[in-house]
């Protein structure tokens, strides 16, 4: 099975990408799911204006990895659309190079929480549009981010200017939780 995620988004005179990622026919887990999706990680898709960022949620570190949730204000609508943009971060910090990704997690009406499960997992939970676009409702994710993190370890580097730092890109699982237990 081929899962295609379309990302739209203005940088300057550039706009709109798309990602496509082999989805396994199974994935194990212990989490009760809805939907899942592998979400690539992009500094295209993760440029924000620093004046539009309302909140960094710590979710603490992972071996060396720091771990964030971060919430941006997309300003107010006149229909019942999202007003925020989540991205899950990761930085790893180094002595000669900095190691970072970013994680278009989607839009929403609020971020209600965010916390760390263990290591590699963290729980997100939001409200958001109900699809029949009549009132709101609360949703649960999971994400597992044990393969980026993992990723983002492996990236050594001997000099100042790192290729394997300035063009790492990693993945997540981004996991809709049925039950109302995180």
């Amino acid at each position: 099975m081929t899962l295609i995620v379309f990302f739209l988004g203005y940088d300057g005179a550039k706009a709109a990408a798309c990602v496509s990622a082999k989805v396994p026919a199974k994935v194990e887990s212990s989490v009760p799911v809805l939907h899942e999706r592998y979400v690539s990680s992009s500094d295209k898709h993760a440029q924000v204006h620093v004046a539009s960022v309302e909140k960094i949620m710590e979710l603490g570190t992972a071996e060396e990895v720091k771990i964030n949730m971060v919430v941006v204000d997309l300003g107010p609508s006149t229909d019942l659309s999202p007003t925020k943009k989540v991205y899950f971060t990761l930085y790893n910090k180094g002595e000669m190079f900095s190691t970072d990704a970013a994680f278009d997690i989607g839009s929403y009406m609020a971020v209600i929480s965010a916390v760390k499960k263990d290591d590699y997992r963290f729980a997100l939970e939001v409200t958001n549009v109900r699809k029949d676009g009549l009132g709101i409702i609360k949703e649960q994710y999971i994400i597992d981010a044990n393969t980026a993190i993992k990723a983002i370890q492996n990236v050594h580097c001997e000099q100042f200017d790192c290729e394997k730092s300035a063009n790492f890109k990693g993945s997540i699982i981004l996991q809709k939780n049925q039950s109302n237990k995180l």
